[in-house]
């Protein structure tokens, strides 16, 4: 998981160096070319450390069978992850209305909507790696749930 933090600081700290260069430099090429690694890491990098944060808790493989596993999930269905992932994220732009009351009352209100929003990517995550994962490794379970009979 530690390691999984830290690819994402790393891309983090790669963007914004990328963005803050073609600032400085004030080329409109350089700020476009830095907009890409920014696009690739929101719709590429964090869905599939979205689908490896569920994989890490569930399977007890390495990290490079993690992230491949999670690659794998998000290529099947990249529209409908990047949906779900947008509506599940879509609760934090109420953050942006610039009004102090909006603020305080969306900040008290998503202490309570985390653990939701939380849960819903974790099943809908589930759900995924259902269809990808046992699909080839167990295909009499797909589709049954937990608890097996």
């Amino acid at each position: 998981m530690s390691l999984l933090g830290l690819i994402v600081a790393v891309v983090y700290v790669l963007c914004v160096y990328a963005w803050n260069f073609a600032q400085i430099v004030n080329n409109t090429w350089l700020s476009i070319l830095a907009l890409v690694p920014v696009g690739f890491s929101i719709f590429v990098g964090i869905p599939i450390c979205a689908y490896a944060v569920v994989c890490i808790s569930i399977y007890k493989n390495k990290f490079g069978q993690i992230m491949l596993t999670a690659l794998a999930c998000f290529i099947k269905k990249p529209l409908q992850t990047l949906g779900v992932l947008l509506c599940c994220l879509a609760i934090f732009a109420v953050q942006l209305i610039p009004s102090f009351v909006v603020m305080i009352i969306s900040k008290v209100l998503l202490c309570f909507f985390i653990p939701f929003i939380f849960l819903a990517w974790y099943l809908f995550a589930l759900q995924r790696l259902d269809k990808v994962v046992n699909e080839k490794s167990h295909p009499s379970i797909v589709g049954k749930g937990t608890f097996v009979d």
